[in-house]
Formats: structure tokens, C-alpha cells, sequence
């Protein structure tokens, strides 16, 4: 769906930079997110949503040219438009998420 689409959809949030904080997508089914994790999910800007495509490292994320957080991961807003795994037109399946606020490689 693209922005013009999600801006004049009714059932839709109708903010392309806002997505769901577990996994990162945007979906449009009657406003809901619809990953595994919607029932406790809830949405973040994209540009504040660490991202992985790996299960529990960051093996993908260290061999790619975006911009890494202090975790490891990659900004979803930030993400080079070179990279194969993570700019919004490439992306797949994201396996591991964070809001920033949440940035386990942030200091206390």
C-alpha cells in the first residue's frame, strides 16, 4: 500500500512512518497490526524502531551498509539505500525489533 493509498484508506492509520513496535510492518486491516504479536503490540515511528533480521544476533546487520544503534541493529529510518535487507522498498522479514527507548545497548 503505498502513502497516497494509507492516507485515504478508512480503515487504515493513515501515517505511513507509524508501525507496529513488535515487528516493524505497516498493515492495513481495519486499522489493526497483524503480526503474531498484535494483541500486545503497539505502534512507533519508524524512525524510533531498531531492527534485525536475524533471530537473536546481528550477523546480517554487521555485512550490510546501513547505519548500526548501539545494539547492533539498524534504524528503520535510517536504513542505506543501498542495503539489501532493510531500506522500506527491500525489506523482509524483520525477526527482531526494539523500540529506541527500549535500545538494550543504550546507557542507563
Amino acid at each position: 500500500m503505498t502513502a497516497e493509498e494509507m492516507a485515504t484508506c478508512p480503515d487504515c492509520l493513515g501515517d505511513p512512518d507509524t508501525v507496529c513496535d513488535a515487528c516493524g510492518q505497516h498493515s492495513c486491516w481495519e486499522g489493526e497490526f497483524m503480526c503474531h504479536e498484535a494483541l500486545s503490540a503497539g505502534t512507533v515511528q519508524k524512525e524510533d524502531l531498531h531492527i534485525g533480521r536475524s533471530w537473536s544476533d546481528t550477523r546480517l546487520e554487521d555485512g550490510c551498509p546501513c547505519p548500526k544503534q548501539p545494539c547492533g541493529l539498524v534504524g528503520m529510518g535510517s536504513a542505506d539505500p543501498s542495503c539489501t535487507e532493510h531500506p522500506p522498498q527491500r525489506i523482509k522479514t524483520i525477526r527482531q525489533s526494539h523500540p529506541a527507548s527500549a535500545c538494550p545497548g543504550s546507557a542507563s
